[in-house]
């Protein structure tokens, strides 16, 4: 009986806890040649909180590029004040990893462009959009209630586990 309030627990709290650190993969087609792939952990991160994010680049099939190339990143509040800006970043294998810490809540663009070494041009797609919450405010919360209705469930099952044996 204990395994089965024990996972029936787990079931309850599986979408808060799947939800806190998701993520999202971005995409962006460029010049009908290249999708640039945007992936961020988390998705909307809160402030003073850093994003893990891989930057990917595929041909139009969305099959990776899995050579070296050099990027730029930088990250703006909307239409407002850069945060973070990196130029010569080198994408090795097709993959560009890079984190960014957020100050405030609010919206950010990021603006990427990039090159490929054999390559000639820089391509840079539209900007990506990216939304960092509010920290919530705890309220104060009077737990008796389920306090008593956690102690008459678990008393039932147990009455109910004991006809049944």
């Amino acid at each position: 009986m204990r395994p089965a309030i024990l996972l029936f627990g787990i079931i309850l709290l599986f979408p808060v806890l799947a939800t806190a650190h998701s993520n999202i993969t971005l995409k962006q087609v460029v010049d009908g040649t290249y999708i640039v792939h945007l992936t961020a952990v988390p998705v909307s991160p809160f402030p003073g909180e850093t994003q893990k994010n891989v930057l990917a680049i595929s041909d139009i099939q969305e099959r990776l590029i899995s050579q070296d190339f050099e990027a730029s990143v930088t990250v703006n509040k909307y239409e407002g004040e850069e945060i973070y800006s990196k130029t010569g970043l080198k994408g090795e294998g097709g993959l560009l990893p890079f984190k960014v810490t957020y100050p405030e809540e609010g919206l950010y663009e990021i603006f990427i462009t990039f090159r490929y070494p054999s390559g000639v041009g820089e391509y840079s797609p539209e900007h990506f959009v990216i939304q960092v919450r509010d920290v919530p405010v705890r309220k104060n919360v009077n737990y008796t209630p389920l306090i008593l209705i956690s102690i008459f469930v678990g008393w039932s099952l147990r009455a109910i586990a004991k006809r049944t044996t």
